[in-house]
């Protein structure tokens, strides 16, 4: 566009514009804007894209009261709960921070239910394996044993079942009767055999639940390590994208706006020459009114 332009162009001004902008001739920085946009894009879509892929455990309910809010509330004046909401729920290096640092407290609190689990069965077991050397010692029988492993379980037998256990006994022989006390006694011993590998198997998970804890707790720092400074360098990486468009377009904003303003200019003063022209205090308004003064004096001379 150049500097002469007379009113009949400034109908087509704006398109005027948009073919002389500089940036639209050069096809290879053309090719850079949208590299450059592209990349912006794809910065400010990554969080989409991994939540996506990645299949991660996320609410898509808070993740939108987030993004309402960030909408919403100037980050001015948002409390630093809310940002801290907003962070985890829109970015997904937040959310992986707090996912990662979750799995660690929960495999922790695993673990401590692990511990605290074997040791009370460790007692309980402790427990019934002196019981059960005093039923050998003292010779408990099958009635004796029944009501000590009701009361254990926590069993309230009604007292019509005690009397027909009690009957029952009556009508068996004594070897039947000592056969099962020992059979009792036994079944009790195979529930000793079998706690004894529960807790075992206590004891290996606990050594495999350290490993995972372990794992996660210098995930977690690797994590942390790298994410902080990572996230500085994706703003350097937006803001700088930005500057570079801005680079290419600052150019143009100054050569247009000095084209048109000097093109308006040029006009306002054309129509300023011949502002005189339109002057009330031109001679032909002068001569008007004269012309009218004679009209005037005419009428009055024919009244009279």
């Amino acid at each position: 566009m150049g500097l002469s332009l007379s009113l009949k162009d400034s109908k087509n001004v704006n398109n005027e514009i948009g073919k002389d902008l500089q940036i639209k001739k050069d096809k290879e920085v053309q090719k850079n804007i949208l590299a450059l946009k592209k990349c912006g894009r794809a910065i400010d879509n990554l969080s989409d894209v991994l939540y996506k892929n990645l299949d991660l455990p996320q609410s898509r309910i808070k993740r939108n009261v987030a993004k309402i809010l960030n909408a919403l509330i100037p980050a001015d004046w948002m409390p630093t709960t809310v940002s801290d909401f907003i962070a985890k729920e829109t970015h997904i290096s937040f959310f992986m921070e707090t996912h990662l640092r979750e799995n660690v407290n929960n495999v922790q609190s695993t673990l401590k239910n692990l511990i605290v689990s074997a040791r009370e069965e460790e007692e309980k077991l402790k427990d019934l394996e002196a019981d059960i050397g005093q039923m050998e010692t003292e010779k408990w029988n099958a009635e004796k044993i029944q009501d000590y492993v009701a009361d254990v379980a926590n069993i309230s037998l009604e007292s019509e079942i005690n009397e027909l256990f009690d009957n029952q006994s009556g009508l068996l022989p004594p070897k039947e009767l000592e056969k099962k006390r020992i059979l009792l006694i036994e079944r009790l011993k195979a529930n000793v055999g079998g706690r004894r590998n529960l807790i075992e198997a206590h004891g290996k998970i606990c050594s495999l639940g350290l490993e995972v804890l372990q794992s996660g707790i210098f995930q977690y720092f690797d994590y942390m390590s790298v994410i902080r400074p990572l996230r500085v360098i994706e703003t350097a990486a937006k803001d700088l994208v930005n500057m570079d468009k801005a680079l290419f377009t600052a150019k143009d904003v100054v050569a247009q706006m000095t084209k048109l303003s000097v093109i308006s200019l040029g006009i306002v003063a054309d129509a300023t020459a011949k502002v005189h022209t339109y002057a009330i205090s031109s001679p032909d308004t002068a001569n008007l009114f004269t012309e009218v003064n004679k009209v005037l004096q005419e009428k009055l001379k024919m009244l009279d």
